[in-house]
């Protein structure tokens, strides 16, 4: 799940993807929201109890780069990863 931390101030929270749709609340500039979808122009976030919609451009969202990943392979796995790894590096 992608996180996201409000910008610009504080941030109006919609039942749709719409300026004009009913607000459901506002959150605080400095909040992190999770984003549920990720669209263009809006995304779907949670914050706190509330579910809705807020404007993409106030958002700074978090990347999932700094993920670690674990991976536990057989010896045989490594040792052919190892040779694919060594002769795409070697051309």
């Amino acid at each position: 799940m992608e996180y996201a931390t409000v910008i610009g101030g504080k941030l109006n929270m919609r039942t749709d993807c719409d300026p004009q749709a009913q607000r459901i609340t506002q959150i605080p500039n400095g909040a992190t929201v999770a984003i549920i979808e990720e669209g263009a122009v809006w995304c779907k976030v949670v914050y706190n109890s509330y579910t809705g919609y807020v404007m993409k451009k106030f958002l700074s969202i978090e990347s999932d780069s700094d993920e670690t990943v674990t991976l536990t392979l057989s010896r045989t796995c490594a040792e052919e990863l190892y040779k694919a790894l060594k002769l795409s590096l070697d051309k």
